[in-house]
Order: structure tokens, then sequence, then C-alpha cells
């Protein structure tokens, strides 16, 4: 099941980079659906795993703004945290 989880993560990634977001934006979900993870559609599993990846992604923005960081891992981790949001809407997660 992880593996199925993972294939629509994979594609749209693997289409951001191939088109450089230049493409029309095309959700995870659409991607699950028109490949071998359409049953979790289906069954409504997609929904959890759309859900539980928000959770994640607001827990970890959580756990950054409470850790101590110095100017340069703030930098870092800012960028890295912008990319991933940014990535996270593009696949119309967030």
């Amino acid at each position: 099941m992880n593996q199925a989880k993972r294939g629509p993560f994979t594609a749209a990634i693997n289409r951001l980079r191939k088109y450089d977001g230049g493409l029309r934006e095309i959700s995870a979900e659409q991607l699950a659906r028109s490949g071998r993870a359409r049953w979790l559609v289906d069954t409504g599993v997609w929904a959890n795993i759309e859900r539980q990846t928000i959770i994640s992604y607001e827990d970890l923005v959580q756990k950054l703004e409470e850790t101590r960081l110095t100017r340069a891992q703030t930098s870092v981790l800012e960028a890295a945290m912008d990319n991933l949001h940014g990535t996270l809407e593009k696949i119309n997660i967030l």
C-alpha cells in the first residue's frame, strides 16, 4: 500500500521537474485517479492521505517556529519550507 501512496506524489514531482512548473498544474489526486492508485481515491483512502500530509506539514511549521535556530539555519529552512509549500500548492494538497 505504501508504494501505491507514493506513486501519485512521485508522478506529480516528476511532472513539475520536467516542465519546470510551466505546464498546467495537475493535482496529485488526479494523478492517483488516472494511475494504479485509483483504488485509493475510490475507497476514500486518498482523502486521508491528503489530510495527513497537511497535518504533517503544519506540524513541521509549528515545530520550526518553536525551535531556536541560527540565522543561517533559519535562512536555509525558510527556503526549504517555501519550496515545500509551493510544491504542495502546485499539486493541490494545500
